[in-house]
């Protein structure tokens, strides 16, 4: 598959990242990797952060990590570093609450794909 030069990051992509044994981290990484090089544009959104912090937090813990909250603060600030912090308006969490409703899911990550669609950028 072909990336566009935009991509609207989700918690699933950003804890691949730093999950030691995912096969998916070859890839992931790649996506930094060619944002650092000016290729690709990664934009991220205020709850994918938070979840992230949450799901970081639970792994370096269970990983035994000396600091875990600190260690899920730093990643979270080495992804805004690296991706631009979307807004949610209101008007984006109301479409995003009717994608939910219609797919019959809680899941966070659907407001990160109306994002995508609102902003005209392609979601992984």
């Amino acid at each position: 598959m072909r990336l566009g030069k935009k991509l609207v990051l989700d918690t699933s992509v950003l804890v691949e990242h730093i999950v030691a044994r995912s096969p998916l981290q070859g890839p992931r990484r790649k996506h930094f990797r060619r944002a650092a090089r000016g290729e690709l544009e990664l934009n991220v959104n205020a709850v994918t952060l938070a979840e992230t912090l949450y799901v970081a937090s639970r792994i370096y813990s269970t990983a035994g990590v000396e600091d875990p909250n600190g260690e899920a603060r730093n990643f979270v600030t080495w992804v805004t570093r690296r991706a631009d912090v979307l807004d949610i308006d209101i008007h984006t969490s109301t479409l995003a609450g009717e994608l939910k409703k219609e797919a019959k899911d809680s899941a966070p990550g659907l407001i990160a794909v109306r994002i995508s669609v609102y902003v005209g950028v392609h979601f992984v």
